[in-house]
């Protein structure tokens, strides 16, 4: 399991990265500027760390086999694209 901090890292990186996309998008007069994309990029690192992560820790509570624990989470990845 990854922990706490290096998660918190990750979504740093991700607010910074679609922070300093906006400001480009911003700077080009485009709509979408720094905190819309910020704000966007952190959700879409959360939403991904919590499938990629959470449905495992889940599914481990439950003692199941790792082949089962994948596919809940490859279910759930797969939900908001539907």
């Amino acid at each position: 399991m990854i922990s706490f901090p290096v998660i918190l890292l990750h979504l740093m990186v991700a607010l910074l990265i679609g922070a300093f996309i906006g400001l480009e998008r911003e700077i080009h007069e485009r709509s979408a500027g720094m905190r819309t994309l910020a704000l966007v990029s952190l959700g879409s690192a959360l939403f991904t760390t919590i499938s990629a992560y959470g449905f495992i820790d889940i599914a481990r509570s439950l003692h199941v086999s790792p082949p089962i624990s994948w596919l809940v989470s490859a279910s759930w990845v797969q939900a908001p694209s539907s």
